[in-house]
């Protein structure tokens, strides 16, 4: 079975930016260390501080499950739901192209 990609585009307001990154580094870091997953890769848009794209890769759908049950995920993403319109988050997931 092919691998799942996880595209998660971010945006921040200004204010809330530092707690906001500290607890997406925690998740992140913490998310690579997870056997399902295989990248969790956090690229900031060029000539911005505030739009990023996370860029995460698991091995199927159960991975990604997996990984929304553990604290570091749950702690930044009950973070950022609580500041409404401060963030904007959009998830899509896609499966490889084998043509």
């Amino acid at each position: 079975m092919a691998n799942l990609i996880n595209l998660v585009t971010m945006s921040y307001d200004e204010d809330i930016l530092d707690e906001a990154l500290r607890l997406l580094m925690i998740n992140a870091r913490a998310a690579r260390e997870e056997e399902g997953c295989l990248q969790f890769d956090v690229v900031r848009q060029q000539g911005t501080e505030t739009e990023f794209i996370l860029y995460e890769v698991y091995r199927d759908e159960a991975a990604l499950d997996t990984h929304k049950t553990y604290d570091h995920f749950k702690n930044y993403f009950e973070f950022i739901m609580s500041l409404g319109d401060k963030v904007r988050r959009k998830a899509v997931l896609y499966d490889p192209y084998e043509g």
